[in-house]
C-alpha cells in the first residue's frame, strides 16, 4: 500500500470534516531521540525496555525484543535489539539511520 499522509487522503476529500481546538502533548516520535524523551526515564535520564541492565550510564536509549543487553559506563547512546538485528549509535548519531543498507533493505 502506499503511503500517504491523512491531510491528503481524508481530509483533501471530504466537505464533512471539523475542526476542534485541543491542547494534548504531541510527539512525532519520528527517530530513537523522541522515543527516548517520550519514554520514562531514570534518575539519570535512562530509558529501557526488555531484559536490560544498566550500570553508571547516563541519557542511555536500550530497547530489546529478546536477548539480555547489559551496559556498562556509557553516555548519550541507543541500543535496539530487533530480532537479529542490533543497532548501537550515539544518540547524535541516530539521525543517521537511514544511511545504513541494511535499513535501506527492510
Amino acid at each position: 500500500m502506499k503511503g500517504e499522509s491523512v491531510d491528503y487522503a481524508v481530509m483533501e476529500n471530504t466537505a464533512r470534516a471539523a475542526m476542534v481546538p485541543a491542547d494534548m502533548g504531541w510527539s512525532d516520535i519520528g527517530n530513537w531521540p523522541a522515543l527516548h524523551a517520550a519514554r520514562e526515564r531514570d534518575a539519570d535520564g535512562n530509558a529501557a525496555t526488555g531484559d536490560v541492565e544498566l550500570v553508571d550510564c547516563r541519557n542511555v536509549l536500550v530497547d530489546s525484543d529478546g536477548p539480555r543487553v547489559s551496559v556498562i559506563g556509557l553516555s548519550d547512546v541507543v541500543i535496539v535489539v530487533d530480532g537479529n538485528d542490533i543497532l548501537v549509535t550515539s544518540a547524535e548519531g541516530a539521525q543517521k539511520v537511514g544511511k545504513l543498507i541494511g535499513a535501506l533493505n527492510q
